[in-house]
């Protein structure tokens, strides 16, 4: 090589950026007074994180009896998670797949 040239090493490296969010499902277990099963009675708010859908979707399923609410000792609407997941299998079967993935190595 002749004073002029010079080696260039170009190294590059790829980073992946994944980003989990663990967000607090508020939720008792009790028994739902329309399907009669054990279930864990979501808070509206944690239904919607669950679903994916917007309260006013989940209300509107509420009213026509395709989910299960309750309320609380305080008057605060609770779903029947049992319905919700009967009424979109899909979306709870690939969410259990998604955590399984992420919970084996």
């Amino acid at each position: 090589m002749d004073k002029k040239s010079k080696k260039v090493f170009v190294a590059a490296e790829l980073l992946e950026k994944i980003t989990l969010r663990k967000t607090a499902i508020l939720a008792t277990k009790r028994t739902c007074e329309i399907c009669g099963a054990d279930s864990e009675m979501l808070m509206l708010d944690s239904a919607v994180t669950v679903s994916g859908l917007s309260t006013l979707e989940i209300l509107a399923r509420v009213e026509s009896t395709r989910i299960h609410c309750g309320e609380t000792p305080n008057g605060h609407l609770v779903i029947c998670r049992r319905s919700l997941e009967q009424d979109l299998p899909a979306h709870f079967a690939a969410l259990r797949e998604a955590t399984q993935k992420l919970l084996v190595p």
